[in-house]
């Protein structure tokens, strides 16, 4: 039988060929297929990685096929076919392998400064941030116990220690149950951000009552830690919103995802202005436009904090929306009256307002500021380029 083919082979003129260039067209094939499979199984997903497989499996030897019949030329599709079969386990074990690593990477870096749902998205998504830095728009959010120093002088170290867990460990729940990034501790401080490294577009609103119920959180605990400890924690919180630089920063061998610029020293600076005003949460002008109607606040001031030279308003974040009383809201709307008054140089206009809101609450701190400020402005007029604002000297 295999002679009679030959002889009708060689009668008919179609006797099979494989010129000694074909070698060179497995080559290139392998090659190109093993491209092709690489980029699919790195971008794509794993059924669609397989689908490919199989599909390039059936094309090698259907066009072996069709060469042998209809051109006699001899294409054997084994050696695609072994490539195949090698590539493709071992480009999916090798990107399993990455994919490992990526999330070991993650997990370590952000596994106990965020929630549980945020790591898995991290995980899943690791080019949904760059640990090598991005500009992103974010909200900050500062705070620090009143009078730390002389708590910790009062203490002995493991009870000092303890007392710190005890507040931290509710602060940092919080943040992370609204999506936060707990970024650092600084012994009493805590520094968290929102919109980085998990993206969110409403990260001034999850900031704004994170903060309302880390105080509410903190007047629960205050009268049981007092017992316990013999000290009440009193806090205050800066928030503000705007750009920042974020990524790993450091040196090549301890480094940490962080951010910088201009909005986060101003949510620092917010921070200790509390004392100013006996309030205890401060947001910012761009923080209180993004919050939007989610929480009601007070205009507390426009002022230049160290280190600036442009007039910023500040507020007063008082409650979630809907929860303000009564009567402090018209301590509110008689306050923010009355410092648009003193603006507009109208002393005493604005001092019979205020005075109308201290007999309403004779402690409302920044209504105290405020008449102090405008009693002296009465002596001794500020300047006149002066637009109302208040240059804070100092950072803390």
């Amino acid at each position: 039988e295999v002679h009679a083919t030959m002889v009708d082979n060689m009668l008919a003129g179609d006797m099979l060929s494989k010129p000694y260039w074909m070698a060179g067209v497995h080559a290139i094939v392998i090659v190109m297929m093993g491209a092709f499979l690489t980029a699919f199984i790195y971008h794509g997903r794993s059924w669609l990685s397989f689908l490919a497989s199989v599909v390039v499996f059936f094309v090698s030897i259907q066009v072996s096929l069709y060469l042998l019949d209809k051109h006699q030329l001899v294409f054997v599709p084994v050696w695609t076919v072994l490539s195949v079969i090698i590539i493709y386990p071992v480009l999916t074990m090798i990107k399993f392998w990455e994919e490992e690593l990526q999330k070991k990477k993650v997990r370590n870096m952000f596994g106990t400064m965020v929630s549980e749902d945020v790591l898995k998205y991290l995980e899943n998504n690791p080019g949904s941030f760059s640990l090598t830095g991005q500009r992103a728009e974010a909200t900050m959010l500062f705070s620090d116990v009143a009078g730390f120093t002389t708590i910790s002088e009062s203490l002995p170290p493991d009870r000092l220690l303890e007392l710190l867990n005890r507040y931290l460990s509710p602060m940092t729940h919080i943040i992370m149950e609204r999506n936060g990034y707990v970024d650092k501790y600084e012994g009493d401080a805590i520094m968290a951000e929102w919109g980085v490294p998990f993206a969110m577009d409403d990260h001034a609103t999850q900031a704004c009552l994170a903060a309302i119920e880390q105080m509410e959180k903190l007047d629960s605990l205050r009268e049981p830690l007092y017992k316990e400890f013999g000290h009440r924690l009193f806090v205050r919180i800066g928030v503000n919103t705007g750009t920042v630089t974020a990524g790993n920063m450091g040196s090549h061998k301890k480094f940490q995802y962080t951010v910088m610029g201009d909005a986060v020293n101003q949510a620092a600076r917010f921070e200790p202005a509390n004392k100013d005003y006996l309030t205890r949460i401060i947001i910012g002008e761009s923080t209180r436009r993004e919050a939007g109607d989610t929480v009601e606040v007070r205009l507390l001031d426009k002022i230049i904090v160290k280190g600036k030279t442009r007039p910023i308003q500040i507020y007063e974040l008082l409650c979630r929306k809907g929860d303000l009383n009564g009567s402090k809201g018209e301590i509110v709307k008689l306050y923010e009256e009355a410092l648009k008054l003193h603006w507009e140089r109208k002393w005493d206009e604005a001092l019979a307002l205020l005075g109308k809101a201290l007999e309403l609450d004779p402690e409302d701190g920044p209504s105290l500021l405020i008449r102090d400020r405008v009693r002296a402005y009465g002596q001794h007029p500020p300047h006149e380029q002066w637009q109302g604002e208040y240059v804070r000297e100092t950072k803390d």
